[in-house]
């Protein structure tokens, strides 16, 4: 494994790497601007002191995510995720999240702009549903009041499914911890009547993101001028969705941690392909990006 800017490279390397790097980790955090305790967490930058049980508790303290950096659940199990749905092609389409883990555990998904909210029990090794009312996706704007935030009282794993008739897709959830303050969006070539899309969901309060796309966007009462920084504020699980005529290797940028979601309302692939089909992800952010990767085909394409 290989650390690199604060952030994960992993490779299949001796465990005891993964341990000299993170030791490393907090030795470059040495000479804060002001002492701290020694049961205290140094933030890497701002040498910010935090509980020890701050590090490694899913939610980022400091301003350079340091205090969740080398955290053994580096992965896309946690427990706080802030979500959202970029419209499909049918608004009427069935949102639902489907929630699993290895331990029993209780969870709450709730869409706080909505005054909508779903807790439960979730048995160990099972996996449960929650149905989302289908008008809870984004719809095009800043400051849309349809972003979500899911919570549980033990490490657990999301994703989200945007199904309507012919026309769904699904995408794995990432966890808070693991946001950062970068991301590439991934989407593809508009068609004459679906959008390539991309949305943003707050994860704090004030949190001011740039975008800088190589297209025109449109938020749908405004429009961007391409290959030009646009910044705008959010407050906490509050979203922005554009679109553009491909909106891939648009850069979102913020001050505080975000989730970023890439994709089509209903994408020929490849476009001269009849029968489009919805297209969503949510986009791992630049600092966990890797340089290997396995792919598999589509069956005849």
């Amino acid at each position: 494994m290989m650390c690199r800017s604060g952030a994960f490279s992993f490779q299949f390397l001796p465990v005891h790497l993964l341990i000299v790097c993170c030791a490393l980790l907090v030795v470059s955090a040495a000479a804060p601007p002001k002492a701290c305790l020694s049961s205290e967490f140094i933030c890497t930058t701002s040498g910010k002191c935090l509980k020890s049980s701050q590090r490694c508790d899913g939610v980022i303290d400091c301003n350079d995510g340091s205090d969740e950096n080398c955290c053994n659940q580096n992965s896309n199990s946690g427990k706080t995720f802030v979500l959202g749905f970029i419209p499909n092609l049918h608004f009427t389409s069935t949102l639902v999240f489907f929630l699993t883990s290895s331990k029993s555990l209780n969870y709450s998904v709730s869409c706080p702009g909505q005054n909508w909210q779903s807790s439960g029990f979730l048995q160990a090794n099972t996996l449960v549903s929650v149905s989302v009312p289908g008008s809870y996706a984004m719809r095009l704007g800043i400051d849309g009041s349809n972003g979500f935030i899911i919570t549980s009282t033990d490490d657990m794993v999301v994703y989200g499914l945007n199904q309507a008739p012919y026309i769904t897709d699904a995408f794995l959830a990432l966890p808070t911890y693991i946001q950062r303050f970068e991301y590439v969006v991934s989407s593809y070539i508009t068609r004459s009547s679906s959008p390539s899309l991309f949305g943003v969901v707050a994860i704090e309060d004030s949190t001011t993101v740039t975008i800088l796309s190589p297209v025109a966007l449109n938020d749908g009462s405004k429009s961007y001028v391409a290959n030009t920084n646009h910044s705008f504020s959010l407050n906490k699980i509050r979203t922005a969705l554009f679109k553009g005529s491909d909106v891939t290797g648009t850069r979102v940028f913020s001050d505080k941690s975000i989730s970023v979601f890439g994709g089509h309302e209903c994408a020929n692939v490849p476009s001269n392909y009849y029968a489009c089909d919805h297209l969503v992800q949510q986009m791992p952010p630049v600092a966990t990006l890797g340089r290997r990767y396995a792919t598999t085909p589509l069956a005849t394409r």
